[in-house]
């Protein structure tokens, strides 16, 4: 629900509010001699606002740390700078991890050699490409919109866009892909406009496009629509029938040879095979990150999903869904009107500019409407649809005040009276954009909890050289690993005898992992070892690991329980007996390297099992062969050979004497693989060994 009193009462759009009445006297028919004192002074008043935005977001690059997938962009940096490869480390080295890229990592890299592991460091390529940005888009706006007033109160809206605070400053690479999609717009609509080739101006214009994907691969959706309507227009008779082959070369040349440079990059770094493993790693990552790959398959259709997501996009930016609808259509409709205007005045820079942003906009939206996955329907997701359709808005605002300004005075004609209402339908659904931004009352600012990690990693960084620190799953502590400069491994992918044949070990939890896995690293990690705390905050805690067991002992209570049962199959649902296997999935329970069950038996003689190994099940000892131990004390002690993939079906005799009362009987597990670990930062990294699908005792 969307608080419209707090709404009007917010500072920001109060700010908001006065500039716009401001704006407003270059309406008003004032003598000349007033009129370029008002317009100094509103271009003033502008310009110290961004600075303002500016400042607090200088100030927040000198003490926070990134967010958590801005610290994995800033690993990779570390590590290139270092001279390990350009990825990171987490157990296991992962080249080119597929979050940010190059055109943000490299400069960061270079800022690391320079400042070492330090806030400014890890947030100077986040401040110059935040200020570029606002430059570029008040030269966009401003050369559309002729005017320099109009321009910078352009760049100022396009700093309220929901989300900035947000994402600007974390390491993440939305801002940066808008600032070279940005570079790129201004730099083709100029050779556009130009009367020779400028096939400097083309090659540039291409590599900004080519930089945007290269920054992220979502930028696509930027980048293909906009090639294909300036190559358009390349070719087209708007051009006075100038050169157009040549200049198309040149564009093409700069949009392919970066990303060509770049992949052959990839190809040296990992070698023929591993690459061709990566890209069929990372296509199956964006068709499933994008939605792709499932939409068909979806029970929901894509019409109620788009109004599920219209819902979830409304209350994520605080407005009513009419002023959301207004937001996005308003701008759209009003580019309209102004491309059909550039066309007839053959302004074929203003005509690429404008239809490159609203193909960008219904593109991106369209997408996360209707096509990504729900579950990650982010407000990050969109933050550059937001970002387009902020500077849209801005060039139509423009032209409702250059439409306005034309009137003759008392008689304002149809064409005034139409941009007047323009104004109203777009400047509205803004004031709530402006209090969802909260750009003025909530900049960045360094949190306790990332305080508390600071804190941590310079904890961790005392610790001795020798010791071993672990993370868990996908829960990697990044940005602790980035500041406090030590490796992390991954606790999912070590046995417990090889952790215990360590000298020293620790346990990370960084301040992600505490509050979305806490409950997991316990059941998982904390109820199976000897440990000590260290260090505990919102930021992070630091466990000392003394022993590391395969699963907790059954109590005494566990094994009085009357709840145990002769047999045991997952699809029963939840059983007290179980230790070191994963949570059910289904017909399947995972099992540990090491795992045990607790049945209840009397007069059976044999243990039958049902279990599945995969085909890509590796043995933990290279060279040796698959085999499950089962053993029960005083009655079994059995090795399986297990080497072929598939079902199986076990049926081993005990060797102790049946009884008349019921008694608990422990069996253990012991299994010598695990599946093949996928080198893919957010796969399945658990020691996943075979698949139990039943448990019985039987017999005689």
């Amino acid at each position: 629900m969307v608080d419209h009193a707090t709404t009007v009462n917010n500072p920001s759009v109060a700010a908001f509010a006065v500039l716009l009445l401001a704006g407003a006297l270059l309406l008003v028919r004032v003598p000349r001699s007033l009129a370029l004192p008002i317009k100094a002074a509103l271009n003033l008043a502008i310009l110290g606002a961004i600075a303002w935005i500016w400042l607090a977001y200088w100030r927040y690059a000198l003490v926070a740390p990134p967010g958590f997938d801005g610290a994995m962009n800033l690993n990779t940096a570390r590590s290139f700078a270092t001279g390990h490869g350009y990825g990171f480390v987490y157990n296991m080295f992962f080249p080119f991890p597929a979050q940010t890229d190059g055109p943000f990592v490299l400069p960061a890299a270079l800022l690391y050699r320079l400042l070492g592991a330090t806030p400014l460091a890890a947030q100077g390529v986040n401040f110059g490409y935040f200020v570029g940005m606002t430059i570029l888009a008040f030269v966009l706006i401003r050369r559309v919109a002729g005017s320099v007033t109009l321009g910078l109160l352009g760049a100022l809206l396009v700093l309220q866009t929901p989300g900035m605070a947000e994402f600007a400053m974390n390491g993440f690479g939305e801002i940066p892909t808008f600032f070279w999609f940005l570079a790129g717009l201004i730099v083709l609509g100029e050779a556009l406009d130009s009367p020779g080739t400028g096939r400097m101006r083309l090659f540039s214009g291409g590599a900004a496009l080519a930089l945007c994907y290269l920054t992220k691969t979502v930028a696509l959706l930027m980048v293909a629509p906009t090639a294909l309507i300036f190559a358009a227009l390349l070719l087209s008779p708007l051009r006075n029938g100038r050169g157009r082959i040549e200049p198309l070369a040149w564009f093409a040349a700069g949009l392919v040879l970066p990303v060509a440079g770049w992949e052959l990059f990839r190809l040296i770094e990992l070698g023929p095979s591993e690459y061709a493993e990566w890209w069929r790693l990372q296509l199956g990552q964006i068709f499933r990150q994008s939605g792709a790959s499932d939409t068909l398959n979806e029970r929901i259709s894509p019409l109620a999903k788009g109004a599920k997501h219209f819902l979830i996009l409304s209350g994520l930016l605080e407005m009513p869904p009419s002023a959301l609808l207004a937001l996005l259509l308003a701008p759209w409709l009003s580019a309209a009107a102004l491309m059909a205007a550039s066309w007839r005045r053959r302004e074929v820079g203003h005509l690429f500019g404008l239809a490159a942003c609203v193909a960008v906009a219904v593109l991106y939206f369209v997408w996360w409407l209707f096509i990504t996955p729900t579950d990650m329907a982010w407000l990050r997701r969109i933050i550059n649809g937001l970002l387009i359709q902020q500077v849209l808005l801005a060039i139509s605002v423009a032209a409702a005040v250059r439409l306005l300004l034309l009137a003759a005075p008392g008689r304002p004609g149809g064409r005034a009276a139409a941009a007047a209402a323009a104004l109203v339908v777009l400047l509205i659904p803004e004031l709530f954009v402006v209090h969802r931004a909260r750009a003025f009352t909530e900049p960045p600012a360094l949190t306790p909890q990332s305080a508390d990690e600071m804190a941590l990693a310079r904890t961790i960084r005392q610790l001795p050289q020798d010791a071993t620190l672990f993370g868990f799953g996908w829960w990697q502590n990044p940005t602790i690993a980035f500041f406090s400069g030590r490796t992390m491994m991954n606790w999912n992918h070590w046995t417990p005898a090889a952790i215990n044949r360590l000298p020293s070990k620790y346990l990370v939890l960084d301040s992600s992992a505490k509050i979305f896995a806490g409950a997991d690293a316990k059941r998982d990690i904390l109820d199976s070892t000897e440990h000590t705390l260290i260090a505990d905050g919102p930021g992070g805690s630091l466990y000392r690991i003394d022993k590391a067991l395969p699963y907790p002992a059954f109590t005494d209570a566990d094994r009085a329980s009357g709840k145990l049962a002769a047999a045991f199959a997952p699809s029963d649902g939840p059983y007290i007996g179980r230790r070191g296997f994963y949570e059910p999935e289904s017909t399947l329970d995972w099992s540990r390297p090491e795992s045990a069950l607790l049945l209840r038996r009397t007069g059976q003689t044999r243990l039958a099992l049902a279990l599945y190994i995969p085909p890509n099940t590796v043995p933990d000892t290279p060279g040796k062969s698959l085999a499950l131990r089962v053993t029960s004390p005083n009655c079994l002690d059995a090795t399986v050979p297990l080497d072929t993939p598939g079902a199986h079906r076990i049926d081993l005799p005990l060797g102790c004497p049946p009884v008349s009362t019921p008694e608990p009987m422990e069996i253990d597990f012991a299994f010598n693989g695990h599946i093949r670990f996928t080198r893919q930062i957010d796969a399945d990294s658990r020691l996943l060994g075979f698949a139990l699908t039943e448990a019985r005792l039987v017999g005689p």
